[in-house]
């Protein structure tokens, strides 16, 4: 940024209506330049005493001070209004990541599952094995479901799913188990603190 640019700008710094990328560049040139900032002083100097005076202010009037201060305080709303617009963009961005994974795995296992999907729940199943190929190899299923009869339903498998790969809890906890009485498919789970 050029001396004349600079000068330019000094009455929309004081008035704060640079934009930021302005002030960026302003307040890196006034750093690196002793000719703008001593315009820029005087230029202080004369608005805010005017308007000091016109507000009859009592207080000390150590406009250097004031500017050296008004200067650092640019620069802190400078850089965490910067810091703010690069943690959205990282957020924006993890997002659609993420949101693109989920559709991905989603549209995996509609796409590829050997279960017929008609409801919720088959797709619960449907995703269980999925993301458990996905992590051990689809050798690791087909061994360690492989005592699981073709007969079976899919709600079997995930029970024995649920039996032999249980939570992982913190130190001190611990999950008991069993299929419930009646021979449904769902898992009764009692935590017991140790």
């Amino acid at each position: 940024m050029k001396c004349h640019d600079v000068q330019r700008m000094i009455s929309g710094f004081i008035e704060e209506k640079l934009t930021d990328e302005q002030l960026e560049g302003f307040l890196e040139h006034i750093e690196n330049c002793q000719d703008c900032y001593d315009e820029l002083e005087v230029y202080y100097m004369i608005t805010i005493g005017l308007m000091q005076l016109d507000e009859d202010h009592t207080g000390t009037m150590d406009l250097k001070k004031n500017l050296k201060d008004f200067i650092s305080e640019q620069n802190k709303e400078l850089y965490m209004r910067k810091r703010l617009a690069a943690r959205r963009h990282f957020a924006k961005r993890a997002g659609i990541v993420i949101m693109a994974v989920i559709l991905a795995f989603c549209s995996h296992t509609l796409l590829f599952s050997e279960q017929e999907i008609h409801t919720l729940n088959d797709f619960k199943d449907a995703a269980a094995v999925s993301l458990y190929a996905f992590w051990f190899g689809e050798d690791a299923v087909t061994e360690d479901m492989g005592d699981i009869s073709e007969t079976s339903d899919v709600s079997s498998g995930r029970l024995y799913f649920e039996q032999h790969y249980p939570v992982i809890l913190p130190a001190g906890f611990s999950v008991e188990q069993r299929g419930l009485p009646d021979g449904g498919n769902m898992i009764e789970k009692e935590l017991i603190v140790k």
